[in-house]
């Protein structure tokens, strides 16, 4: 009950924060193929993880600098990278949600884009989407997606494979 209670405050601090972070209209002409610096925040779920690996590697592949923020204790040994921001249990403030030291050391990084890999509803994930000083900020639609992304993906709930797939082909568009 106290945990409820304490997320329903964090996710309206949240919110309320970040409503000063509206943006002015992007040109997205582009903006995938010319990007260098991105910035994957990785799912929560092992699983999604696995199956981003494809995701990953076509970035690295395609020569994009790639940096990834784990925000829960997921296996990335696979993902062959050193370039790692971790999230630590003192990283949070009471309310459980990153504290103003991570956020400002955050947002010195220079990304390009920054894209939140979890399909489910993470509060953290799209609170550090926001905050990176990114241009372009990318994710799955979900609840209160609208929020904080300016490009969104629809979800296959089925496999997250085919997610993933559904989201790289998007951007290639571009």
């Amino acid at each position: 009950m106290l945990d409820k209670l304490k997320y329903k405050i964090a996710e309206f601090i949240a919110l309320r924060n970040l409503k000063g972070f509206d943006e002015p209209e992007k040109d997205f002409n582009k903006f995938f193929s010319e990007s260098k610096k991105i910035l994957l925040i990785l799912p929560i779920v092992q699983d999604d993880v696995n199956n981003c690996l494809d995701f990953f590697h076509f970035l690295v592949n395609n020569h994009k600098k790639v940096k990834l923020l784990r925000i829960a204790a997921v296996k990335i040994s696979d993902l062959n990278t050193t370039d790692i921001i971790n999230l630590k249990e003192t990283d949070y403030n009471k309310l459980n949600l990153p504290n103003k030291e991570f956020i400002k050391n955050l947002r010195k990084e220079d990304f390009d884009i920054t894209i939140d890999l979890g399909r489910e509803n993470n509060l953290i994930a799209g609170y550090l989407t926001k905050q990176s000083n990114t241009k372009y900020k990318i994710g799955f639609k979900k609840e209160n997606s609208d929020i904080y992304y300016n490009f969104q993906v629809s979800d296959s709930s089925i496999n997250s494979q085919i997610s993933y797939r559904n989201l790289l082909n998007s951007l290639l568009m571009f």
